[in-house]
């Protein structure tokens, strides 16, 4: 490594360009002979990739072979993370469609978990809300959507001193008298559960835990009423950001019930 200090941005273009590379001498301590053999280029492209990686402060040289410094093992393993992520969330999706000024903070993301649909494991995200509903004992939402599984959790799921506030588009209060104002199982929840309408639409579902932990989970919907995303975080500043987000639409909102509007 020379004396400069190197770039971080040309020290993450050397990283990616030569990912293979590093990879290979993570496995174990080639010397520049083997690793031409095994990635299929000349010994003077290996030579000039090992300098390159060596002046970046990501190598260190030791007789004929070369290892990967701390710095570079961290870097390495760092992009590796970085190379999952944009992976998982491809550009397709709720992440791709909204834009950055959404109604949903883009700060969120950061150091909140962030789920997409799996075909592979279809039920995964909501086995995520469900996690959330199920833990708590003191919640606050919105959501523009009603569906089966969603009543299920809130009737069957939820703790017995759980206690919640929701408010739903008035399509989805009406969807919910039509299809379970006679259903049994939500007698108790009817009295745990605060339901509020809006008229105006919901441009996503939304979970704030006051207890026992404060959490938020946002549930982003398709046009079918199919759960594209969700997020869910635990800082400080999401949580303020839900409960304000929150109180808006609480406060264009009016007190309905199961059976009838009071």
């Amino acid at each position: 490594m020379s004396g400069k200090e190197p770039d971080p941005h040309g020290t993450i273009s050397a990283v990616a360009e030569r990912y293979d590379l590093l990879a290979a001498l993570l496995d174990g301590s080639p010397t520049r002979r083997e690793l031409a053999a095994d990635l299929g280029v000349s010994k003077s492209t290996v030579y000039r990739a090992l300098t390159e990686l060596a002046d970046n402060g990501v190598l260190t040289e030791n007789g004929s072979r070369y290892r990967p410094t701390l710095y570079g093992w961290l870097v390495f393993r760092r992009y590796q993370r970085l190379l999952e992520t944009v992976g998982q969330y491809r550009p397709s999706g709720f992440l791709a469609s909204a834009v950055a000024d959404s109604p949903i903070d883009p700060t969120l993301l950061l150091d909140a978990d962030v789920d997409v649909p799996d075909r592979n494991a279809p039920d995964r995200l909501l086995e995520t809300i469900r996690d959330v509903v199920t833990d708590a004992t003191r919640l606050r939402g919105f959501s523009p959507v009603v569906r089966d599984d969603f009543v299920t959790m809130f009737a069957d799921d939820t703790a017995p001193d759980f206690e919640a506030e929701l408010v739903l588009e008035r399509p989805a209060l009406q969807a919910l008298r039509d299809d379970y104002a006679a259903d049994g199982r939500l007698a108790d929840a009817d009295d745990a559960v605060s339901l509020r309408h809006v008229d105006t639409t919901l441009p996503f579902g939304l979970l704030a835990v006051e207890e026992p932990t404060p959490a938020v989970l946002v549930v982003v919907f398709g046009p079918t009423g199919a759960v594209q995303g969700i997020v869910r975080t635990c800082s400080e500043d999401a949580y303020t950001w839900a409960t304000e987000t929150y109180e808006e639409y609480y406060a264009a909102s009016a007190p309905a019930s199961l059976h009838d509007d009071r």
